[in-house]
Order: C-alpha cells, then structure tokens, then sequence
C-alpha cells in the first residue's frame, strides 16, 4: 500500500486527495491503490463521491487526521467538506479534471457559480 501527493496535479488521485483533504501521505486516509480503483472502476466523479463516502463510512474519520501538525484543526468542518464533495458529485456540480487551465488556477481555489455565489471544494 503506498500514499503519495504530488501538488503539480499529475494524476487524478492528486486531484481527489486535494479535494477531499487527504494530502497528508505519511497519516493518508485512503490509499493510492483505493483512489486508482474507483476511477477506474466508476471514473473520476462518482470515484471521488466513493471515495467521500468511504471516509464518512470510517467508524471514526477524524482519527486519521489525529497526526497532523495543525493542533487546532477542526475534525468536524473536514467532515462537513467530505459530505459536501460527495454530495455535491452527485448533484453533478463536479466535473473531472482536465482540458484547458488558467495559469495560477488550481482545484483548492474557491469556484464561482453565478446562481450561487462562491464555495469551496
């Protein structure tokens, strides 16, 4: 089993683990092999929705992040962000990664929609 992140983007479990805050590869939630499984086997939306749910199925999510360095991070608002990407999956508001991309833009930045306003993936 192998963790890896890599912030240039390079492949599509670099853009899951960003999108659901799985970036810590020495304490990983999920691991590579389970991110490559679910694209392949659903493809990268419903994959990520899978992936979310795997996490919120955890009998304890918020213990895989208890080795990060940030003392003060909020167990419950990563949840919130997880419940959030795979809810927003499946409402079709996610579209996979690719074709062409502004230089200095990246999937962590805010997305505007005109009917909504601002989030955050």
């Amino acid at each position: 089993m192998s963790a890896t992140f890599n912030t240039d983007l390079v492949n599509l479990s670099d853009h899951m683990r960003l999108a659901l805050g799985d970036t810590d590869v020495s304490n990983p939630v999920l691991q590579d092999e389970t991110y490559n499984a679910l694209v392949s086997a659903h493809g990268y939306v419903e994959g990520l929705a899978q992936a979310a749910q795997a996490i919120l199925d955890l009998p304890d999510p918020g213990m895989y992040k208890a080795g990060s360095t940030d003392a003060e991070f909020d167990f419950t608002a990563w949840i919130a962000n997880v419940r959030k990407v795979r809810d927003d999956c499946r409402a079709g508001l996610v579209h996979a990664p690719g074709g062409a991309y502004r230089v200095g833009m990246s999937v962590s930045q805010p997305a505007y929609r005109p009917d909504r306003g601002f989030r955050e993936l």
